[in-house]
Parts: C-alpha cells; structure tokens; sequence
C-alpha cells in the first residue's frame, strides 16, 4: 500500500516537471535553455576522469511565473538523463528532493535522488538562488 499511496504524489510531480520543461510549444526544453551552461550547478567526473555528468537547475515555471522555492534540476553526461525537483528553504538554507524521473519514464523518490545526487547539487543550488534572503545571522 506504501508504494501505490505515493505513486499520486510522485504523477503530480513529473507532470509539473514536464509543464516547466515546456516552455517552448517547438521545443520540450523551451529552446534547450536547460543545458546552457550559465545553468550549470555542479560537474561530477567519472572514476576515469575521462566522462562526466553535469547538473543543470534552473527555477520551476508554471504559468509563466516562478514557483519559490522549487527548482528543476536536470542531469546529463555518463550515468544517464536524470529530471527533479529541489524543493529550497532560503531562510533556513536547506534543500529537499521533491521526486524526479529517471532514464526518462522511472520514477525515483526523495530517498533514491538523496543517494543519487551528490550534496553539492543542493548546496550550490542554495548558494545561487538564496544569495540575498535572509539567513537570520546578525
């Protein structure tokens, strides 16, 4: 019953991930603009130094107007196409996975992306988009 009662949740995220990768009617990336590199949050290099995997973010739209605090983050290079949601507390400088999918049609949970996304993702994340809130330091 766990599985099935999240599987609404996890539908209801893809599909505002597929809303905010539309934003172009031609293009499902909205002219690519995921992949610029001025959307790069972290590199990773493989064990051969020889491949890598870029992480890309950029902030969830919908209806074209951005959503606080969630970001689209979008993997690609070596170990496959990955898509997610980072849900970004600026105040308390924290940062969740949401959901994503995987490989383009698996569906992978807080759990699964905590083991697959290295820690820099969400903190450079919160470095770039949290950079004048408010962190409550004197």
């Amino acid at each position: 019953m766990g599985r099935w009662s999240r599987m609404p949740c996890m539908l209801a995220i893809a599909a505002a991930c597929g809303l905010a990768l539309a934003q172009d009617g031609d293009d499902p990336l909205g002219e690519r603009r995921a992949l610029d590199d001025g959307a790069i949050v972290h590199t990773e290099r493989m064990e051969d130094g020889l491949y890598f995997d870029r992480w890309y973010v950029w902030p969830l739209v919908e209806f074209d107007e951005p959503v606080p605090g969630l970001y689209n983050v979008l993997r690609d290079g070596k170990s496959g196409e990955l898509s997610a949601t980072l849900a970004v507390d600026c105040e308390a400088r924290t940062a969740k996975w949401e959901g994503g999918v995987l490989y383009g049609s698996e569906m992978v949970g807080q759990d699964d992306l905590d083991r697959i996304a290295p820690p820099e993702v969400a903190r450079n994340v919160i470095e770039r988009y949290c950079a004048g809130a408010d962190t409550g330091s004197p």
